[in-house]
């Protein structure tokens, strides 16, 4: 190739002629187009590497994703096994062969704080035994009441009248035995009736001896005839204006506690 100016020989890679200087246009061209391809590869290259980094990362990702979710699992299945291992009455192992009949013997002999626990304790059903479980919660409620019952009592010896806190528990519970609704056993067994309607009378005795309550004024606590029936905070409240009113007529006076 000659130079267009000195007519001197110029390659294709010489900018300009190795012997007068000047520009070699076709020389320029080509390098122009050699820069040109070389960015043009070099961006190509930078967007294959973007393309394929973000695959990776979210490659990397779905597996953390799995090997979390792997090791969660395994930490769940070797809780489970554990606490089972630890506690095998969870799938009623290690219950007494006479355990039916211990549950009898408790029921027949009034234990029903004890039968509650031995139930607890061997995860019996109350759906399997639902007779033993009804009476199990009445005689919870009946020592709810006895307990409030004899606070108050305690504060009326002493000529006070019972603080809010325990005659409203007093109350409340006693409006639980005199409607007895537990939403899995609506229904009172025969066999346990016999000893609710202890527990009732107890607590119809406190309401109108001891508190001073007017049996008209209690009949909010008794259910309707179909069975159903709810007393409300509100009546709680109403009984328990009228009974200190009714105590303060009878000399008592406010606790200084």
């Amino acid at each position: 190739m000659k130079c267009p100016y000195c007519g001197g020989e110029v390659s294709v890679n010489d900018v300009r002629c190795p012997y007068c200087g000047n520009l070699n246009p076709e020389g320029a061209a080509f390098q122009g187009e050699v820069r040109r391809r070389r960015k043009l590869n070099e961006y190509l290259r930078q967007k294959m590497r973007d393309q394929l980094r973000l695959p990776l990362a979210q490659r990397i990702m779905n597996l953390a994703i799995v090997i979390l979710a792997l090791l969660w699992i395994l930490v769940t299945v070797l809780g489970m096994i554990w606490y089972l291992v630890r506690d095998p009455r969870t799938l009623g192992l290690g219950r007494p062969d006479d355990y039916e009949s211990q549950l009898e013997t408790l029921y027949d002999e009034g234990r029903y704080d004890e039968l509650y626990a031995y139930m607890d304790r061997y995860s019996l059903d109350g759906q399997d035994y639902p007779q033993y479980m009804q009476m199990a919660l009445y005689y919870y409620t009946y020592t709810d009441f006895v307990q409030y019952s004899m606070n108050c009592t305690q504060a009326l010896e002493k000529g006070s009248i019972p603080d809010d806190f325990h005659l409203e528990y007093a109350i409340d519970s006693a409006a639980e035995l005199m409607q007895p609704y537990i939403p899995a056993y609506p229904d009172t067994y025969p066999v346990n009736q016999e000893n609710l309607n202890i527990y009732q009378e107890e607590a119809r005795t406190f309401l109108l001896g001891m508190l001073k309550l007017t049996e008209d004024e209690i009949q909010i606590l008794y259910p309707e005839e179909d069975g159903s029936g709810y007393v409300s905070f509100t009546e709680i409240e109403q009984l328990m204006e009228l009974a200190k009113e009714r105590l303060k007529e009878e000399g008592y006076h406010e606790s200084e506690e």
